[in-house]
């Protein structure tokens, strides 16, 4: 099998979110065989055959990659998630009587010789909380095998542990305080930054829940972004901080929320942009209809339109605010109404939450949204737990595709992503993969290669880390145009 070269591990790794060094250790060790040292079961899972790996090594390192990142995933540790990637056993690596553990060791060793390995200016992962977390496993296996001498020396821990730092500050670190992200948007737009304008901004953002590395807080369909966030109309993956701050910007200014730019330069406080019609018509433009922002804004506590706190002071005042009493009994008021068990929902609700906003594309999970899944649950004599949310959620209809469930909708998008990304170098629309639901791996694999031929794309490397989102990544519905 022809071997990948540093370009094409680096971009895959980043497509897959993970730290290069170990994408490359893995092809360094494990390249003679087809696969990648891949498991029959993981090979039998993708319907696909050794041969087929042999005579497309992109192919290949796609299908490794993508299963090392969802056994670190399931494992959180790479010992482990080696040890499933190889065998399918997350133990089999503690075995004395087993050679998993020495594959083990060889990938992580030849990894750590150059664990700084591809994470240059232009890496960019495709989920950033994805490769933080793996990024900070990979750093503390190093620092273990430093300790016990060898190849691995302290240097070598420092050196990733740079480079790594590099690539979160690129992604998180303007991002992630979203009064200065609020700030410097109002700037673009040549707004006042004042309190209240502020917090109508990070207000919005809230509701809007999008992931920090996208660069998109108020889930823009406008502008030119690098990708589109799956299951949604447009909504727009930006590839720098600043291209998302000038798009959002634009959008504000676009003639569509013409009251709330208005009162925004007039420097009105907060509840009276938040109470004026014309506003409240805008916010309702801005997410498709819906009264969520507008429910959100009237619920702040009244700040005047003056110039804003510094962002470690008003991030400091957010923090300490609390919902009033009435708020708190309203809520129990809704619970008791429901017939929903407090204790039981304060441990499924975030479970629940975060399932139908995957599956779903649901920015917003209500106590009825809890009740319907808990009374489905438990109308089949099952509890409320982890397992029935996820199989509940996955059998509702998919929110644009009706005629499929969502679980298939979803098992389908991986399956395409894997194979689009390799022959077509796109990522698959929405209705294709709805086109393909009912279809095995092989055919669909069959569907992209045709697709591949006729379109006869350009040879060079796999798709960028941009263009190709991390498949299961969560989908937003921000309608903001």
């Amino acid at each position: 099998m022809a071997t990948p070269s540093d370009s094409d591990i680096a971009q895959i790794a980043a497509a897959y979110s993970l730290p290069p060094a170990l994408l490359m250790g893995i092809v360094r060790q494990e390249g003679a065989s087809p696969g990648y040292g891949l498991s029959e079961a993981t090979l039998g899972a993708y319907n696909l055959s050794p041969t087929q790996l042999q005579s497309d090594p992109l192919l290949a390192l796609s299908v490794a990659a993508r299963t090392l990142a969802q056994s670190f995933q399931q494992t959180g540790s790479w010992d482990s998630a080696l040890s499933v990637y190889l065998t399918g056993n997350a133990d089999a690596w503690q075995s004395p009587t087993s050679p998993v553990g020495g594959q083990v060791t060889a990938i992580l060793g030849a990894a750590a010789l150059n664990p700084s390995f591809g994470l240059s200016s232009s890496f960019v992962p495709g989920d950033a909380s994805i490769f933080s977390s793996g990024s900070k496993a990979f750093s503390t296996q190093l620092e273990q095998m430093s300790t016990s001498g060898g190849i691995v020396t302290q240097q070598n821990v420092t050196a990733y542990r740079q480079a790594a730092a590099q690539v979160s500050t690129q992604t998180f670190t303007a991002s992630a305080n979203m009064q200065q992200v609020a700030s410097d948007i109002l700037t673009a737009a040549k707004l006042p930054v004042t309190d209240a304008n502020v917090a109508v901004i990070t207000t919005m953002a809230q509701g809007e829940g999008m992931p920090l590395g996208d660069f998109n807080w108020l889930a823009t369909t406008q502008g030119a972004g690098v990708a589109t966030v799956p299951n949604t109309p447009g909504v727009q993956v930006f590839g720098s901080y600043q291209e998302g701050i000038d798009a959002t910007a634009a959008t504000l200014l676009n003639g569509n929320y013409g009251s709330m730019v208005s009162l925004m330069s007039q420097g009105a406080d907060l509840q009276t942009i938040a109470r004026d019609p014309g506003v409240q018509a805008n916010l309702r433009t801005w997410q498709g209809n819906s009264n969520e922002d507008v429910g959100l804004l009237l619920g702040e506590q009244n700040v005047p339109g003056r110039t804003a706190a510094p962002a470690a002071q008003q991030a400091t005042l957010t923090a300490q605010k609390s919902p009033s009493s009435a708020a708190v009994g309203e809520f129990a008021q809704q619970l008791q109404a429901s017939n929903v068990d407090p204790q039981e929902f304060a441990a499924n609700f975030p479970h629940l939450a975060a399932v139908r906003r995957q599956l779903l594309g649901s920015k917003r999970t209500t106590v009825s949204d809890y009740a319907e899944v808990a009374g489905a649950l438990h109308a089949q004599n099952m509890s409320v737990n982890q397992a029935g949310i996820v199989e509940t959620v996955r059998s509702q209809p998919h929110p644009s595709y009706p005629n499929v469930t969502a679980g298939a909708f979803a098992d389908t998008f991986g399956n395409a992503m894997l194979h689009s990304v390799t022959y077509t170098r796109t990522v698959p629309t929405n209705g294709e993969v709805a086109r393909l639901v009912g279809m095995d791996n092989k055919e669909i694999a069959s569907y992209y290669q045709q697709k591949a031929a006729t379109s006869k794309p350009s040879p060079g490397t796999p798709v960028s880390p941009q263009q190709a989102p991390t498949a299961g990544k969560t989908a937003q519905l921000g309608r903001l145009s």
